[in-house]
């Protein structure tokens, strides 16, 4: 777990493409594809979108508020090593994966999204305190 939001607005993929220009598809030098509003100029299925179900899509463009993520290298190393743990919590079921414990697709209550939430701030928290680090034992090379 890395991050989430709140929905601000739902509108359409040629809204988007109208208010949010950096968030347009383009291919950057090295070939990679950036952006995510799927339509073109004319509201068609950009040629850098290869996703099916073009249709049901366009209407689906989340505008989202009160971000919150993990992007220190402190945070997402605190953040994978508490997921399964929180997840576990949130879900109240065991499981020795996110998988096992989440599965796809799956529908959040509000109180579990706020515990989710909490738990990010948390992690966001933590990574500001100073590290302890366990002072090295000395040891001694003796030659036999």
């Amino acid at each position: 777990m890395i991050g989430g939001f709140e929905i601000a607005e739902k509108i359409s993929a040629s809204e988007a493409f109208e208010r949010f220009q950096e968030q347009r598809l383009k291919l950057l030098p090295d070939g990679q594809v950036t952006g995510n509003i799927i339509v073109d100029r004319m509201g068609k299925q950009h040629p850098l979108d290869h996703h099916d179900q073009f249709e049901r899509r366009i209407e689906n463009y989340i505008v989202g508020r009160s971000a919150i993520a993990l992007v220190t290298p402190v945070e997402v190393a605190e953040g994978r090593r508490r997921t399964l743990e929180i997840l576990r919590d949130v879900f109240r079921k065991k499981g020795n994966s996110i998988r096992e414990v989440m599965g796809r697709c799956r529908n959040l209550s509000e109180q579990q999204i706020l515990k989710l939430r909490t738990f990010l701030e948390e992690v966001k928290k933590s990574a500001l305190q100073p590290q302890t680090v366990e002072p090295r034992r000395r040891t001694k090379a003796v030659a036999r």
